[in-house]
């Protein structure tokens, strides 16, 4: 909670007055499509969203996700539901700016190589739910091919063509919910497809994100089928 009442001074402190754009990620206390939404604001009065978010719990400090970026992929702050903070970007040295600041030079921030080394079969990933077994180690495929279809009946499927070197997978998603396509798609760093029927309510227990939250595909599914079995 301190951090991210921290936040907005911070920003102000070190870009003074700048536009950040903030989106609600996991599992908010909102409607759906109100999550991944981008939500212009200015460093100047982004103490005052936050209190509000905070207030009315729309978000729940650690339980929820809301990510916080300054325009032009520079600097992305995420605060996982987890507990976690983690921070990616293109401008280095505004990144390492950041992590100098109070409070957020207290914590302890593990580099992407650090997490990988832990766990080297796996990318660095936001949610310790189970990978889905219908394709292992999806973050090494490059996506080719994305089509979507709705029938008259409002069932819908999305259908994900994946390349690693000479193999081809298709895989079927069953009625998708909550699709986000990000600028840069398909330039995917790490597709990542997540079992989460452990602790999903309603009918979707897969959710599908790319490692990074840039430049790829976010949405929720019923199931999934490998179109070559």
């Amino acid at each position: 909670m301190n951090a991210l009442n921290a936040l907005p001074e911070v920003l102000k402190r070190l870009l003074g007055e700048s536009d950040v754009i903030a989106r609600f990620g996991f599992d908010v206390n909102l409607h759906s499509d109100l999550s991944w939404v981008p939500m212009r604001d200015r460093t100047s009065t982004l103490q005052y969203f936050i209190e509000d978010i905070v207030a009315q719990g729309i978000i729940i400090p650690g339980k929820n996700d809301v990510f916080f970026e300054i325009p032009g992929e520079r600097l992305t702050i995420h605060f996982c539901h987890e507990g976690d903070i983690h921070v990616n970007g293109q401008d280095d040295d505004l990144i390492r700016a950041f992590l100098a600041s109070a409070p957020f030079s207290e914590l302890r921030f593990e580099s992407k190589e650090e997490l990988q080394a832990r766990s080297p079969r796996a990318p660095v990933t936001y949610t310790k739910d189970p990978d889905h077994p219908i394709i292992d180690q999806p973050w090494r495929y490059s996506v080719i091919g994305c089509d979507y279809h709705c029938g008259a009946d409002g069932q819908t499927h999305l259908d994900l063509l994946l390349q690693l070197d000479s193999t081809i997978r298709r895989l079927r998603f069953i009625n998708v919910i909550d699709i986000h396509i990000r600028a840069g798609f398909p330039r995917c760093k790490g597709l990542l497809i997540k079992d989460v029927s452990g602790r999903a309510s309603g009918n979707s227990k897969i959710y599908i994100q790319d490692e990074n939250w840039s430049g790829g595909i976010v949405f929720w599914a019923q199931d999934v089928i490998d179109l070559d079995v």
